[in-house]
């Protein structure tokens, strides 16, 4: 993945890329932007560029330059998928090469779905593959392609500086590499001309994203990062990372333990994601609360499952975690898993933006604000496993935290982690063994709080 600063050529990059195999005979390749408006239409726009880059090469243009066609039988298609379901239109295709530009406008599983449309032939003489580049931005993008390290040496570079020599990093979530990209990697810009202008025009936070590459940088961000406290563990014990005289802890056996579940899935929700929108997770968090001090987030798992694996994931998960009980912000599903899940007490959680147990276009922020969320981390009592000495922390923390200080409050940004942590500040915040009452008439049986 070539990903980073505007202007430094990245689209080229992927251009050449897949002009590479032109000169082998019925090579076969894929140019996607996430809608067909983002391929034409400017001078640097991709199909547009191609008109000044293919033919030298020998490619005639069809179809007004949507394929590119040469004489051994060799193609290069452009495309999109403007809908979560637009990737079936490739059901049928094979591919030597895809480029995905722009990744981040793209969702993971469309991403996925990709690499089962590569084929290679036995004698076909180049590696098949999947190139991506794009902007920066805070998604599943950063969290599978940007590790900390690589942010960190982002950060070391000058503005003005290109990417140096072997400046390369591994995918902390897939197989695969990134690669910064910067603006002075692009020897036909005046770099300094054309940085100075996006900070004068574009204010220093998007500035910092489109001229430097920084991944770390986001505008508009709701959570500031260095609000965030983060704790480490002794055995059972739970020891805040502060600066004090004598350090505090406490056993986190005696501390009251709960677990909140959002699940995805929803009749609502699938039709937002045949429209294109990104895919909801069903997630559930395990807390712990130390009242003089803060909540304490232990864990989090998120997967996107069906209904046969959602249950029996859910059911492992607060087994693991002793069985606490469990508030549930989807009443809908709540009402079925209560008769899956024994031992753990389900809750029918009740929050500012949902109605009848269901939630309202729009409201994740208003409930971050109602529950508490916002002001306990502003406060600094919320508190987050340091994932360098909290074993398993590492499986889990980097989407969690990139969501978090990601997130600008848009109602289609994906923020399934961040209600449940709305939905347990709340329930800190009001301190009630129930919001909406009990699901079903279920005896606790083991539970922790």
């Amino acid at each position: 993945m070539y990903g980073g600063a505007a202007g430094a050529s990245k689209t080229v990059a992927m251009l050449l890329w897949l002009l590479d195999g032109v000169e082998h005979r019925n090579f076969s390749g894929l140019f996607l932007r996430r809608t067909f408006a983002q391929l034409e239409g400017s001078p640097t726009s991709p199909i547009d560029f191609s008109f000044s880059l293919f033919p030298d090469h020998g490619g005639k243009p069809t179809m007004g330059g949507k394929i590119w066609k040469w004489p051994n039988g060799a193609t290069i298609r452009f495309g999109h998928m403007q809908y979560e379901d637009s990737k079936f239109n490739y059901q049928g295709p094979a591919f030597h090469r895809v480029v995905f530009d722009e990744l981040t406008q793209f969702t993971r599983t469309q991403f996925d779905y990709m690499f089962s449309r590569l084929r290679r032939e036995a004698y076909f003489p180049i590696p098949v593959g999947v190139r991506a580049s794009t902007n920066p931005a805070h998604n599943w993008v950063k969290t599978d392609c940007i590790s900390l390290e690589a942010q960190s040496a982002i950060k070391q570079l000058g503005v003005y500086d290109p990417t140096p020599a072997g400046m390369i990093f591994d995918c902390p979530g897939l197989d695969g590499r990134f690669l910064p990209a910067r603006v002075a990697d692009n020897p036909y810009y005046d770099t300094k001309e054309y940085v100075d202008r996006l900070r004068k025009r574009l204010g220093g936070m998007l500035a910092a994203q489109l001229a430097s590459g920084d991944w770390s940088a986001i505008e508009g961000a709701v959570v500031d990062a260095e609000n965030l406290r983060y704790y480490t563990m002794r055995g059972e014990i739970i020891v805040p990372m502060i600066e004090l005289k004598s350090p505090i802890m406490r056993d986190s056996r005696l501390m009251k333990r709960f677990a909140t579940i959002d699940t995805a899935g929803t009749s609502k929700q699938k039709a937002k994601e045949a429209r294109g929108k990104e895919p909801s997770w069903s997630v559930c968090a395990i807390w712990e609360h130390w009242p003089e001090v803060g909540l304490f987030l232990r864990h989090v798992w998120r997967e996107q499952v069906g209904w046969p694996q959602l249950k029996n994931k859910l059911k492992a998960v607060l087994h693991e975690w002793g069985n606490p009980t469990a508030h549930i912000e989807n009443a809908h599903f709540g009402q079925v898993l209560h008769a899956e899940i024994k031992g753990s007490k389900l809750i029918s959680a009740k929050l500012p933006g949902m109605g009848g147990g269901q939630e309202i276009d729009g409201a994740k922020y208003d409930r971050a604000v109602a529950s508490g969320l916002l002001k306990m981390i502003e406060d600094g009592q919320f508190w987050l496993p340091d994932v360098g000495t909290v074993a398993g922390a590492s499986s889990w923390m980097p989407e969690y935290e990139s969501e978090l200080l990601g997130w600008t409050g848009h109602p289609d940004e994906t923020a399934d982690q961040i209600d449940v942590s709305s939905n347990g500040a709340y329930h800190v915040k009001t301190g009630t063994a129930s919001w909406g009452g009990p699901v079903g008439n279920t005896k606790r049986v083991g539970a922790r709080f």
